[in-house]
């Protein structure tokens, strides 16, 4: 596939401009979480860890997803909820190894459970206007897709995120809000689909965040309005041009365990709407799973962690409509200063509620999964397995990223009755003389499909360029390339090609974190 005169004639010129906005703007200034999830930061990345394309909204303490692309969207047959957002803090002693999650594997580690983080005190005497901050992020997306049945889905568009945070006043009480836009600058008629635009390849304009937050006490926290939220089955997955909103009101809480190091972190919570990624209503939760009716979602989690140990579960529950309860172990260490090794396991379970309004019957399926990472110095290299059982329903995800081990860029690997395995080696180039400088390649090999389906393979290939430090540094730029081959009727190649780049700066206060 290759641009015409006129795409690339826009790309570069999109590209002179926010470089150039990058190079005259202050070095102080706020960078763009590389994925978009509350409680992360770009930064935390392990040295081989990849993030993922940044929102185009503020830089947040943590929490957004990587782990930019997006997710509870029906999709074609050839599509997934594949491409997860989300960044981390590091859930190891070795992070600088093994990054805890990246763009591909796993939408929401629970170590990264985000049901909005309780505050400390502000310790100053009128926060809520010294400590509000005004932002302004930028984004520029070209995607462009085959599909099996011959037909593509492309467009080229341009997004903005203008965001406000307030400090807490009375050290209690604090508000946000993020207004989101995307335009198009090449959006062909008959090649829509491809979750950067409306309908129809139209622009659009939303009120996508709009909450309060109360602090109840010192580690206790409730978030109510529309809000972005980061959970395993319930997140932002952030990988087109806005991310995934939701509307309801949660409670979260955080503290610190009696063992050295070790945290406790907890979550609950009803979540009645969402908003898609190119939508502008919110509608019921329950429409995400195709059913009319109006139903939302109440989710009840925690985890506990330490420098090696992270282990937590999480339940979401709709009446009459699905039940999902997912759980996730990992634990790592160092075999010598530089490599290191991270075990994981994950197990999600699936089942009809009530009613059973999806299928009019009752139903329930299982994935079950494994994963190692391997750090040597500046490369990690991924081995993961997955399975799902239990009958004929595939897994589903409606509410965000999916959290599966083999979920990449563009599949899932959760349909019935499908096993997966996973080779992924990274490698960052900062020590090398180009810091922030990142690449991946991956593969993951399906079978034990039944007919109708076809089995699949996945090949990715990643290349990003996020600066930590300079006059650059809050600018990014990513390119991602994947060929999804099916095994049988012909034996059709998916192709899926993303160019993206990033820019953000404050507003209020210009020019400070």
């Amino acid at each position: 596939m290759k641009p015409t005169s006129l795409r690339s004639t826009i790309h570069y010129v999109i590209t002179i401009v926010i470089s150039a906005m990058a190079l005259t703007t202050p070095n102080d200034t706020l960078a763009i979480p590389p994925g978009a999830e509350p409680p992360q930061t770009p930064a935390a990345k392990g040295k081989s860890g990849v993030p993922d394309e940044a929102t185009p909204a503020e830089a947040k303490p943590q929490t957004d997803t990587q782990p930019a692309d997006t997710a509870p969207v029906s999709k074609p047959d050839e599509t997934s909820n594949a491409e997860s957002p989300t960044t981390d803090q590091g859930v190891l002693a070795v992070d600088e190894e093994i990054s805890e999650n990246d763009p591909e594997q796993g939408a929401v580690p629970l170590k990264e459970l985000d049901l909005g983080q309780p505050v400390e005190s502000a310790g100053k005497k009128n926060p809520f206007f010294t400590d509000s901050k005004l932002r302004l992020g930028l984004r520029s997306f070209y995607f462009y897709r085959t599909r099996y049945d011959n037909t593509n889905a492309e467009a080229e568009a341009l997004g903005a995120a203008l965001s406000f945070k307030s400090g807490y006043l009375a050290e209690r009480f604090g508000m946000g809000a993020t207004l989101y836009t995307s335009v198009p600058l090449y959006a062909p008629s008959g090649r829509d689909g491809t979750g950067l635009l409306h309908d129809n390849q139209e622009p659009y304009a939303v009120l996508g965040q709009i909450y309060g937050e109360v602090k109840i006490v010192d580690g206790l926290q409730m978030n109510f309005g529309r809000k972005e939220y980061n959970t395993p089955y319930v997140n932002a997955h952030d990988v087109r041009m806005t991310p995934k909103t939701f509307q309801g009101v949660t409670f979260t809480g955080a503290h610190k365990g009696r063992a050295e190091n070790s945290n406790w972190r907890y979550g609950a919570g009803y979540l009645y709407k969402m908003k898609d990624w190119d939508q502008v209503d919110f509608d019921w939760m329950s429409d995400a799973v195709g059913v009319d009716e109006e139903r939302g979602v109440a989710m009840l989690g925690g985890n506990y962690s330490t420098d090696k140990l992270s282990i937590g579960a999480i339940d979401y529950f709709s009446p009459d409509v699905l039940n999902i309860l997912y759980t996730e172990g990992s634990y790592g260490w160092k075999l010598s200063p530089d490599t290191s090794i991270k075990l994981s396991a994950q197990f999600a379970d699936q089942r009809s509620t009530g009613e059973d309004l999806i299928t009019d019957d009752s139903f329930d399926v299982q994935q079950w999964g494994v994963k190692a990472d391997f750090g040597i110095w500046d490369a990690t290299v991924t081995l993961g397995f997955t399975d799902t059982t239990g009958g004929s329903e595939n897994m589903r995800s409606p509410w965000g990223g999916y959290p599966g081990y083999t979920s990449v860029q563009v599949k899932d690997f959760n349909r019935a009755d499908e096993s997966a395995f996973i080779l992924k080696v990274a490698y960052d180039f900062t020590n090398l003389g180009a810091p922030g400088f990142s690449v991946y390649g991956l593969w993951v090999h399906g079978f034990n499909v039944d007919d109708p389906n076809f089995n699949e393979d996945e090949w990715d290939l990643n290349a990003q360029w996020a600066p930590k430090e300079g006059k650059m540094k809050d600018f990014s730029a990513r390119v991602r390339y994947a060929q999804i081959h099916q095994r049988g009727d012909g034996d059709p190649i998916i192709y899926d090609f993303r160019l993206i780049f990033n820019y953000g700066f404050n507003l209020y206060p210009f020019g400070k974190r």
